[in-house]
């Protein structure tokens, strides 16, 4: 039976109270970070308890696969001092978990992961994995919590895709930073463009995080996976109707070089905008990212992510001055 590193609650909770952790509910990743409800016998009161990977009776994480014998492993749940055989695999509502001998649960690998700020990584984000365990109502605990652990237990199979998004999420990506020509009406309020005049587009301070290449890596046990992720195209969105697509980052405009056409990403308005909310055009760039990642088991794939961004644009006429 696990080791358990006690700390007493400051309330006993009601036998009643306990039955309500056996029904399978929606996992909660802020409420549990290794921590379960235990009843400790000495007191004869339910206690909060910290479970860990220690084990007391010799029946510990390492018990839970096939020996060296090549005899199949037993399942069981420990009541006193008896064992009862259980099914070594169940549905849980979370997935086909695998029975832990050790922590007395069935335990599989959490989907998807926890925000990588979540508490129950234990500041150990991206590496390892997040695992539940879910004892079913088999055990006198009746809870269903979370723990992170580095290696997957030997009897779960970690998939490749989710270690993909874990690493994917690592990068902390965005859509690209909007530059325009005219300036857009967040950096100033009174820029305006002429109509048939050429706009300029483009990745303001393009960087790893809002063009890429960027690369990461995740694992779990003996499985990694590596991803690289980079913008294939961003879309803007002109807000009258058209869109433009462009491949590249895009040139910014240096007003040095006089009036011009972009020689990448550009535009020319056929109408004003005088008609639309705060005068002004909303251009929406969408930046499309790509990121094929490679695990060391040979599998492989491509995820794709679409981010944007918002910004307005106000177009005018140029005025006639009749002498």
């Amino acid at each position: 039976m696990p080791l358990n590193r006690c700390r007493w609650l400051v309330q006993v909770i009601a036998p009643l109270v306990l039955m309500s952790f056996l029904a399978v509910g929606p996992l909660s990743w802020q409420a549990h970070a290794g921590l379960a409800i235990c009843w400790d016998r000495d007191s004869g009161t339910f206690i909060d308890c910290e479970v860990t990977d220690d084990d007391d009776d010799g029946g510990g994480e390492g018990d839970d696969g096939d020996n060296d014998n090549g005899v199949e492993r037993s399942c069981y749940v420990i009541r006193g001092e008896s064992r009862e055989e259980v099914p070594c695999t169940a549905e849980t509502g979370y997935g086909t978990g695998t029975w832990s001998n050790g922590r007395q649960c069935y335990v599989g690998l959490a989907t998807p992961q926890p925000e990588p700020d979540n508490a129950v990584w234990e500041g150990n984000y991206p590496q390892g994995a997040i695992y539940y365990c879910a004892d079913m109502g088999l055990t006198f605990y009746g809870e269903t919590y979370l723990f992170w652990s580095e290696s997957s237990p030997d009897e779960i199979a970690v998939d490749p895709e989710v270690l993909a998004y874990q690493a994917l999420t690592s990068m902390q990506l965005g859509a690209i930073g909007v530059g325009m020509a005219p300036a857009t009406l967040s950096r100033n309020p009174d820029s305006m463009g002429l109509v048939g005049a050429p706009v300029w587009m483009w990745a303001a301070d393009p960087s790893p995080q809002t063009w890429g290449p960027n690369t990461a890596s995740a694992s779990a046990g003996s499985v990694s996976v590596t991803v690289t992720a980079a913008v294939e195209e961003v879309v803007w969105d002109m807000g009258d109707g058209a869109s433009v697509t462009c491949s590249t980052p895009g040139e910014a405009f240096n007003e040095a070089k006089g009036v011009r056409e972009s020689s990448d990403c550009g535009y020319r308005y056929q109408r004003t905008s005088r008609d639309q909310p705060e005068q002004g055009f909303t251009v929406t760039a969408t930046t499309y990212w790509v990121a094929p990642w490679e695990s060391n088991t040979g599998a492989s794939g491509t995820i794709s992510l679409e981010l944007t961004a918002t910004e307005q644009v106000r177009i005018g006429e140029r005025q006639l001055i009749e002498q």
